[in-house]
C-alpha cells in the first residue's frame, strides 16, 4: 500500500493556475537525437551539427550547437496544439553570446542572448491585437567557462487576469503593468516555433539549452490553489516521492495521483490522498510511489471536489533509473581527434559505426573491461554513430 502523509506548512509560493503540458524536451538520451521530444511533437529540424552532449543543466545532458555554427535553429512545426489562449513557456540557457533570439513564434519573442525580455500580443476584443513588450528587465550572465551556469527563463500569460509575467532564475522580474482581464493570447497560426536563432557565440560545441517546456494555462482559478508540486527519485529505495502544497482549498474531497509513461498522454490513477475540504491555511501533502517506472514518467494531480467536479495540476516529470538498470554508454573525449574511449559495461564486442550519411565505417579498436577504445585517426571530420547492444553513442571527430 502506498504511504500517504499530510501536514501543515507555513509558507506558499506560485500562481496555482491549472496547466496542461504541450511540449517538453530534456535532451537526456543521446540515442534519441536532438529532435526527439520527451512529450508532445518532435522537432522537425535543427542545424546540421546540433547534438546532445554533456554539460547540461544540473549535470545532465543538453542541446549543443556543435562546431560549425553557434546557432541551434531547433524548429517545431506550426500546429493547432500551440494555438492556446494562455501559455507557460520555460527553458534553461547559458550564454557566451552578444546577439541572438532564444525563442520565437512569429511576432512572439522570449529572450535574447543577452537579455531577459518578452514581446507578445493579446486579443484587443475588436478583431485586432494589443502588443506588449517588457523591454530588457534582466541580463544573462556572460560565462566564458560554461561550467553549468544555466539560468532559467519563464513567461506565463493568464487569460482570466490578462496578466503576462516574466521570471528569471525563479524570481519574477516583470509583469504587465496594465493587464486587460479576459483577453486571449493573440498568436493563432503564428507559424513555427524556433529556438536559438542568429546566436553569435565565441564558445562553440558546448550545451546551451536544456529543459524546454510549454504548457497551456487555462483561464479559471482552481478550487484548490496549488503552490508547489514536485517529484523526487530515490533509486536505492525504489521509491518516487511526490510533494505538493496548497494555499487554500474549497470543497476539496481528494487528490488523485496520475502517472503517464513516455509521452503518449495516457494517464493512470496510481493512488489517492484525502483533501482538507475547506481551508485557508497552507497545507503540505506527500505521496510515495512504491512502484515507479524506470525512465521518464510524468505525474499530475486530479483534484476532485465534493460535488465530483475536477481540475488538474501542472505536470511534473521524473527521470527514474533503478539500481539494476545499466548505465547508458558514454564516450570521452567527445569531440575527439585520434582516439575515443567508450564506457559500456555490457559491451562484448566492438560497435558497428556509421557516419552521418548512414555509411558503414571500418572499426579499429580494442575491447576491454567496462568498455572499449577506438582509433579514429583515419576518420574524416564529422558526426559518427556507434551502435551496440547497450544503445547508440554519438561521437564527433574533429
Amino acid at each position: 500500500m502506498k504511504t500517504l502523509l499530510s501536514f501543515l506548512l507555513c509558507v506558499s509560493i506560485g500562481t496555482g493556475l491549472p496547466a496542461q503540458m504541450i511540449s517538453h524536451f530534456t535532451w537526456n538520451n543521446t540515442a534519441d537525437g536532438p529532435l526527439k521530444a520527451d512529450f508532445g511533437p518532435n522537432a522537425v529540424s535543427a542545424d546540421s551539427d546540433v547534438y546532445i552532449s554533456a554539460n547540461g543543466a544540473g549535470g545532465t545532458s543538453g542541446l549543443n550547437p556543435g562546431t560549425t555554427t553557434p546557432s541551434v535553429n531547433l524548429v517545431l512545426a506550426d500546429s493547432p496544439i500551440f494555438d492556446v489562449n494562455g501559455i507557460d513557456i520555460s527553458f534553461d540557457f547559458q550564454r557566451n553570446e552578444s546577439m541572438g533570439t532564444l525563442f520565437q513564434r512569429g511576432f512572439f519573442i522570449l529572450g535574447s542572448a543577452t537579455s531577459v525580455s518578452v514581446v507578445y500580443r493579446t486579443d484587443n476584443g475588436a478583431g485586432g491585437f494589443r502588443e506588449v513588450s517588457s523591454g530588457a528587465v534582466a541580463s544573462f550572465t556572460d560565462d566564458d567557462t560554461r561550467n553549468d551556469d544555466f539560468e532559467n527563463i519563464r513567461f506565463v500569460y493568464t487569460p482570466s487576469t490578462g496578466l503576462g509575467e516574466l521570471y528569471h532564475k525563479g524570481v519574477q522580474v516583470w509583469s504587465d503593468p496594465t493587464p486587460v482581464p479576459g483577453r486571449n493570447l493573440y498568436w493563432t497560426g503564428a507559424g513555427n516555433i524556433v529556438m536559438g536563432t542568429d546566436i553569435d557565440a565565441s564558445l562553440a560545441n558546448l550545451a546551451v539549452f536544456d529543459n524546454f517546456l510549454i504548457q497551456e494555462v487555462e483561464g479559471a482559478s482552481l478550487p484548490v490553489s496549488f503552490t508547489d508540486f514536485r517529484a523526487e527519485a530515490f533509486p536505492k529505495q525504489g521509491l518516487a516521492r511526490l510533494h505538493w502544497e496548497t494555499h487554500r482549498e474549497s470543497n476539496n474531497a481528494r487528490f488523485e495521483v496520475e502517472r503517464s509513461v513516455g509521452h503518449q498522454g495516457q494517464w493512470t490513477v496510481i493512488g489517492s490522498v484525502a483533501g482538507a475540504g475547506n481551508s485557508t491555511s497552507p497545507r503540505q501533502y506527500e505521496y510515495l510511489d512504491e512502484q515507479p517506472t524506470a525512465g521518464s514518467a510524468y505525474y499530475r494531480l486530479r483534484q476532485v471536489d465534493a460535488d465530483g467536479s475536477a481540475s488538474y495540476s501542472d505536470v511534473v516529470v521524473l527521470h527514474f533509473t533503478s539500481p539494476e538498470t545499466p548505465e547508458a554508454p558514454r564516450a570521452f573525449p567527445n569531440p575527439a581527434t585520434h582516439r575515443v574511449s567508450v564506457v559500456d559495461a555490457a559491451a562484448t564486442q566492438l560497435p558497428a559505426v556509421v557516419n552521418a550519411r548512414g555509411q558503414r565505417i571500418p572499426v579499429v579498436g580494442q575491447l576491454g573491461p567496462g568498455g572499449y577504445e577506438l582509433d579514429i585517426s583515419d576518420w574524416t571530420s564529422g558526426i559518427y554513430y556507434l551502435h551496440s547492444a547497450s544503445g547508440r553513442v554519438t561521437v564527433i571527430k574533429r
